[in-house]
């Protein structure tokens, strides 16, 4: 739309196999005007758009123009593949009074790729300009792959009195690597002057942070910042650092008075290391000595089954203002090494946070700490539930080694409170205290004969004994006469009648069993069990019931 036109703009599409935009080409669809800015979309299977000129950047652009108060239009691409690189730009942005547009991507794959010699940086952009009053437009991006790298960006910002829109983001695979000299690989919603930035909301299945790679929102001016939600089903890698920042998640308030907003992390395994970060401080991250900002610190909550911090990785939600700067995580399994920490430490007069954490297993080594510590007020308030708690434990101040502290510096009296909850557990609940006393062998046999010169007692297996001789017999153990009487086949075929070849015959009557009251020998030393006894020869024959019942009496 020209300059002072009324009337709507028309739509612009591109339909084809191959686009390709370099050297500072440009396709756009905007409003200088009242009216409304058509709007623009492109359906190609392979968009390739690179480099710059010194008046601007390649790109697609559905601008809203500095003076108009016309809506912008919609920017939409629908590919198989797009790369934007060497500082080209795709954007739907307002530099007036108008909002802007929203922009949309659907792709298999986006890849965005570093800077240009001019300073543009390569990316997707949805902002509110210097000076505009226009709201933003949001950006959507709907992919398998997105891969941002060498200070590449994706952003929803505001410079203006506008606020900015949101950006949301659904993919497979989400990966920021590496930095530029102008800043970051990312994604960032922001706010910049005096409207407030917009949520940045990210669904995906795996998401890397590598070398500086960074997704924030922040505010460094009086608007306040908007929401970070990550939602990775499977896993958030944040490693390393570089000199202009650390990889992480950001949710923060720098430099102004606006506050920062609310950091969101759920997924099922979480690894931070080499210095990578998950912050909702006051603190830069690029340059630690900047001044803090002023506003309220957001909140930290994280949902893992797994968390690893190791060789320096943080979590931090450190404030020089406001009251807030919380720090939640529940976890299957906290594992912290080489420096780690969890820390919501507090600078000048500010509270220190509240650290909460519902564990299974928290381990903490090598000197990583878990602090809510104060400088000029009360330290925080640190709770951990937790079955085991390994190679850290509370202290009152900081040491050499893991510790779990909500200390002032004030004094003891502005200390903050540590809760460890653990299950109480008893060792000596369920055991069995055991005799000390070495059992007597001789209260285990019943003394009812004297001893005498040729007695013998002995036990072969249960054998129909009661294990003391005190109690009764069990009738776990039943005695069983296996002898075969005369006819071999009758007494098998009455065990077992199937296979008897007398069944139809009477069983042949049997004596009766007697009891054997003594034994007989005779002149050949042969002995012989009897029922009754003949006139008995002294030395001969033996009746052990007469002889204890003669020997008790």
């Amino acid at each position: 739309m020209a300059p002072g036109a009324i009337g709507r703009g028309g739509q612009l599409t591109i339909e084809a196999a191959r686009l390709l935009i370099a050297n500072g080409g440009q396709i756009s669809s905007g409003t200088f005007g009242a009216g409304d800015a058509g709007s623009l979309r492109v359906a190609v299977q392979d968009v390739e758009i690179s480099g710059s000129s010194p008046i601007g950047p390649s790109g697609l652009f559905a601008p809203v123009e500095t003076l108009a108060t016309g809506k912008g239009g919609d920017l939409a691409i629908v590919a198989d593949r797009l790369r934007i690189a060497n500082g080209a730009q795709v954007a739907a942005s307002t530099f007036g009074l108008g909002d802007a547009g929203d922009l949309t991507v659907q792709a298999n794959a986006a890849q965005l790729i570093g800077t240009s010699p001019e300073g543009f940086t390569s990316g997707l952009f949805a902002n509110v300009e210097e000076g505009a009053t226009g709201n933003g437009g949001n950006l959507t991006l709907n992919l398998d792959r997105l891969q941002i790298t060498d200070g590449a960006q994706v952003a929803v910002s505001t410079f203006g009195n506008g606020n900015a829109g949101a950006l949301t983001v659904r993919a497979k695979d989400v990966e920021a690597i590496g930095i530029s000299s102008i800043g970051s690989s990312g994604l960032v919603a922001a706010s910049r002057a005096i409207g407030n930035g917009g949520k940045l909301t990210i669904t995906t299945d795996r998401l890397r942070l590598i070398d500086g790679g960074q997704i924030a929102t922040a505010t460094g001016g009086s608007g306040n910042a908007g929401d970070l939600t990550i939602t990775a089903s499977e896993s958030v890698e944040l490693i390393g650092s570089t000199a202009l920042g650390r990889s992480g998640l950001f949710s923060s308030a720098i430099v102004g008075t606006g506050d920062g907003g609310d950091l969101k992390v759920s997924t099922d395994r979480l690894v931070v290391k080499d210095g990578a970060t998950i912050s909702v401080s006051n603190f830069s991250s690029r340059n630690p000595s900047t001044p803090a900002g002023q506003g309220g610190a957001g909140n930290l909550n994280v949902n893992a089954n797994f968390v690893l911090l190791d060789q320096q990785g943080i979590l931090t939600a450190e404030a020089a203002a406001g009251e807030r700067g919380n720090i939640t995580l529940e976890s299957g399994t906290i594992l912290m090494r080489q420096g780690s920490a969890i820390t919501t430490n507090a600078q000048g007069t500010a509270t220190g946070g509240n650290i909460t954490l519902n564990t299974d297993i928290l381990a903490a080594f090598e000197n990583s700490d878990i602090t809510a510590n104060a400088q000029q007020s009360f330290g925080g308030r640190v709770i951990i539930k937790a079955r085991s708690i390994l190679g850290t434990q509370f202290r009152s101040q900081p040491t050499a080694e893991s510790d779990i502290t909500a200390s002032s510096a004030l004094g003891a009296e502005f200390n903050g409170v540590v809760e460890l909850n653990t299950p109480d557990v008893d060792p000596s609940q369920g055991l069995v205290e055991l005799p000390s006393d070495v059992v007597d062998r001789s209260t285990q046999v019943a003394a009812v004969c004297r001893g005498s010169g040729g007695n013998e007692f002995v036990i072969t297996g249960r054998g129909g004994l009661p294990e003391v001789p005190a109690q009764i017999l069990r009738d776990g153990t039943i005695w069983e006469d296996l002898r075969l009487t005369q006819s071999g086949s009758q007494n098998l075929g009455a065990r077992n009648p199937k296979f008897s070849p007398f069944q139809d015959s009477p069983p042949a009557p049997q004596s009766p069993i007697v009891e054997a009251r003594g034994w007989i020998m005779n002149a050949k030393g042969e002995v012989t069990l009897v029922s009754q006894f003949p006139q008995s020869t002294p030395g001969l024959s033996h009746d052990s019931s007469a002889q204890c019942a003669s020997s008790t009496q």
